[in-house]
């Protein structure tokens, strides 16, 4: 049983998983909530509810974060499979929405946010958007660990941000050409 047992029940399946090394992890120690490091030492880094939302490697975003003021070089530690990303920042879960700039305050405590929240229907529904993700992977098939639906063009570009304008990208070049949008 993993430490966010919950979380994987009622997320299932679990996907694209990557193998974490003893070395990732350890260089987390400190940065990231215990409960993740544990889990990430049982399973790695996943998707879970058929590409959803993903656990993800924090490293991979470093880059990133490191380009935006607010995030302060925040870990990612999960994302949604519309690039909206949740960082580990001041002790508190965070939602950082790149398309629009904007950060929302989340919960303090990791094992209620994993194993409760993300477990709650209206979160799915609201937060996941997960009608539209279903439409959208049934449409452009199952994402991989780094991709992402986005609107094509961008809201902040002109884009209206329809489901119907949504396409398959790769998700890191898309952070960089929304948060580029937006600064403009």
């Amino acid at each position: 049983m993993t430490p966010l047992a919950e979380f994987e029940s009622c997320n299932q399946p679990r996907i694209g998983c990557r193998q974490a090394t003893r070395e990732e992890i350890d260089g987390w120690e400190g940065r990231v909530p215990a409960i993740l490091l544990d889990h990430w030492r049982s399973v790695g880094w996943c998707g879970y509810a058929d590409g959803a939302i993903w656990l993800t490697k924090p490293s991979d975003y470093e880059a990133y974060t490191a380009t935006i003021d607010k995030l302060r070089r925040a870990p990612v530690i999960a994302r949604t499979a519309f690039a909206s990303l949740f960082l580990w920042l001041d002790e508190a879960i965070v939602l950082y929405t790149p398309e629009t700039d904007q950060l929302s305050r989340g919960s303090r405590n990791p094992d209620i946010f994993f194993n409760s929240a993300c477990c709650s229907q209206s979160v799915k529904k609201d937060l996941w958007d997960l009608a539209d993700f279903r439409k959208l992977r049934k449409r452009l098939g199952p994402l991989e660990y780094d991709e992402c639906f986005a609107p094509n063009p961008l809201p902040a570009l002109g884009g209206s941000g329809d489901v119907s304008t949504m396409t398959k990208v790769k998700l890191l070049p898309f952070l960089e050409i929304a948060r580029q949008a937006i600064a403009h």
